[in-house]
């Protein structure tokens, strides 16, 4: 995310402001002006619909996803719903089954990214020790030189392939950018009187990181974080349809577009059924992630 269409987001002033200290009626508020946005209910509900899909699909699904159940590429009748694919397996019962992984993955990874980065960003920018920062920020350089999905290729093709390699791989692709994104803002709020005042009180770097600077910080990853989620998806499900994901004949949607491609003029719903479920999913991400993030920058405002 540009860091300066955030930069009001974090706290400049003297005082630190954080979500948890706003009155409850105004953390409420930011709820509410969530899903009375257009953008934020509209995107709260394609995120709960395909993630719905994704954790209740493999209970309510008709068939075993990797079941031959009829013919190659058969249009949708009344026993397939989204009629079948190259193999002959029901394509319903595959898009059912293929998207809780995805959503693990896609938001483990994310997750480690910003355990990683974030923790060294924040020391990185309070401490400012030249040997810290600039091996930090060097090595970060280095990473985000590199084209993302070449690091993530390169990486697979060191450590091996399979979900818990491709998780990892992710999150390092993403700690690095996470990394510079919160040494940025962490500069910015250590120079707060209410973080110096905690340094002339004695406190040690792990509480000072914690308590004040860590807080302030999540206004910044509340509307970042939308953002990488999203590219976690959209970089998980690139990696299955190159193979590097879940091995066949594992439902997974990018796995799913990769093995139907060559008969999408066919069957065309083999391929677009997995596509408008990554896209829905996106986008609802997306969407939630700003507004959310519009309403707190509203609230502190308003504070």
């Amino acid at each position: 995310m540009d860091e300066r269409a955030i930069a009001g987001l974090v706290s400049s002033g003297t005082e630190p402001v954080t979500l948890e200290e706003l009155p409850g009626e105004t953390r409420n508020g930011i709820w509410r002006r969530t899903l009375r946005s257009r953008r934020g209910w509209i995107g709260v509900t394609l995120l709960v619909l395909v993630s719905s899909v994704a954790a209740i699909g493999p209970f309510v699904m008709p068939h075993d996803p990797a079941e031959v159940v009829g013919l190659s590429y058969l249009p949708p009748n009344g026993s397939h719903l989204l009629g079948t694919d190259q193999l002959g397996r029901d394509v319903l019962s595959r898009v059912l089954d293929g998207g809780w992984l995805l959503l693990i993955s896609a938001l483990v990874a994310t997750l480690i990214a910003y355990a990683v980065g974030g923790s060294i960003g924040m020391l990185a920018g309070y401490r400012r020790a030249r040997a810290l920062d600039v091996t930090a920020s060097s090595v970060a350089d280095i990473f985000i030189a590199v084209p993302p999905i070449i690091m993530a290729l390169g990486l697979l093709t060191t450590l091996g392939t399979g979900v818990v390699v491709t998780t990892a791989a992710i999150a390092l692709v993403q700690a690095p950018r996470i990394m510079r994104l919160v040494r940025t803002f962490t500069i910015s709020i250590r120079s707060n009187e209410y973080v110096e005042a905690a340094v002339a009180r004695g406190e040690s770097t792990a509480s000072i990181l914690l308590r004040e600077i860590a807080p302030n910080l999540r206004s910044l990853v509340l509307a970042d974080f939308g953002i990488r989620l999203c590219w976690s998806f959209i970089m998980y499900a690139s990696l299955s349809f190159l193979g590097l994901g879940q091995p066949p004949p594992a439902a997974d949607w990018g796995l799913m577009i990769s093995e139907n491609r060559v008969g999408l003029t066919l069957q065309p719903w083999s391929v677009l059924a997995p596509i408008l479920c990554i896209s829905v999913l996106t986008v609802g991400v997306n969407m939630a992630a700003e507004a959310v993030s519009d309403s707190i920058g509203r609230s502190g405002g308003e504070a």
